[in-house]
């Protein structure tokens, strides 16, 4: 019997190797030949390879409970490997990997336990970024850490960290008219928002899988706005509060334009605070007179969250969460782990290609 550390391969599986430094499937256990692998696997080579350590490692079950597990191991090894040759073909090698290996069966488990839609999408989100990681330095670590930790957590418990992660840990980098903000943080938190958990046993259980933590420091939802999207929450200002220093950049609209809500007065082009020492440095201008002008007009905590709820249904229910007596919701924090988690859940519902973990874990 293989031990607990070591992977092994089925009695009637294929040998799969590349070159002099291999990892060998068959009934040996599996083992690395070097830190290099030379040569790639082809697609059938790679699904035969992780179907072989699955079927070596996992509790052997019989009739129907057994045909439903190989259907479920046999659609994540489909999504898994269709979505990594669709994304970088040549990563099909860093399956030969044995910690990328071992990603994958556990990966394999949890889904074939579960069966659950989202669980398989994001475990084949994360996964796939996972592959692609040559070296075992920090994100290669934090998404194994994640892979691990995902399906042991509920559904409720995952999307609750997909909205923290969301409400807490993103923001716009350009303004845009309000119509297009209201309608994109609607688009982001509607399929989350219902799920977020108001029990403080479900956060409880979320720190023991080590993807999040219970701190003793209350996090303020509308200074957060204040902040990640003050360029939103601005009534502006007048030209006669802009210091003299900064008048001749007036017709630079990459500095000032015409505030949002208010089209009579102008306010600083800049999403948040976090753009400002870029707009400093790039047109030369005092960082701290160009943060004291941007909080002129800025509305306040109470205004903010009036706006919010009225243009944004979902929000209600956070601020229902926040406001709440011993609420756990406002003390939560994400680890790097629960962050990549909540990243592959945004990424899942934008679509879109957004930004990289990597920013999260800098």
């Amino acid at each position: 019997m293989p031990q607990a550390h070591e992977l092994s391969a089925g009695d009637h599986s294929n040998n799969t190797q590349a070159g002099r430094d291999a990892v060998q499937a068959g009934h040996d256990v599996i083992q690395p030949r070097g830190d290099v692998y030379q040569f790639g696997l082809t697609y059938d080579q790679a699904r035969q390879l992780t179907l072989d350590v699955f079927e070596a490692n996992f509790l052997r079950m019989v009739g129907a409970a057994g045909d439903l597990v190989r259907d479920r191991v046999e659609q994540f090894i489909r999504d898994y490997l269709d979505q990594l040759q669709a994304v970088n073909p040549s990563a099909l090698s860093g399956v030969q990997d044995p910690d990328v290996l071992k990603s994958i069966y556990v990966a394999q488990e949890g889904f074939a336990r579960s069966g659950e839609e989202d669980l398989e999408k994001v475990l084949v989100d994360l996964l796939v970024d996972r592959t692609q990681q040559q070296d075992r330095e920090l994100k290669a670590l934090v998404l194994n850490e994640a892979i691990a930790a995902l399906p042991r957590l509920s559904m409720k418990q995952r999307k609750s960290i997909a909205a923290i992660f969301i409400v807490r840990y993103t923001r716009r980098t350009q303004l845009s008219p309000l119509p297009d903000y209201y309608a994109l943080l609607t688009k982001w938190l509607s399929p989350f928002i219902e799920m977020l958990s108001d029990r403080r046993a479900d956060y409880e259980h979320i720190q023991s899988t080590g993807v999040g933590a219970l701190s003793v420091v209350m996090w303020e939802l509308n200074q957060s706005f204040a902040e990640n999207a003050r360029g939103f929450f601005t009534d502006g200002f007048d030209l006669d509060v802009v210091p003299e220093d900064f008048r001749q950049h007036l017709s630079d609209g990459q500095i000032f334009i015409k505030c949002i809500r208010n089209p009579s007065k102008i306010q600083i082009n800049a999403a948040s605070e976090q753009e400002l020492p870029a707009i400093a440095a790039a047109k030369n201008l005092d960082l701290g007179q160009l943060e004291q002008l941007s909080k002129n007009g800025s509305m306040s905590h109470s205004e903010i969250q009036e706006d919010l709820v009225t243009h944004v249904p979902e929000m209600r229910r956070v601020y229902e969460l926040w406001d709440a007596k011993h609420s756990a919701v406002k003390v939560f924090e994400l680890t790097s782990a629960g962050k990549a988690i909540g990243h592959s859940y945004w990424q899942q519902v934008t679509g879109e290609k957004i930004s990289p973990l990597d920013i999260w874990l800098a």
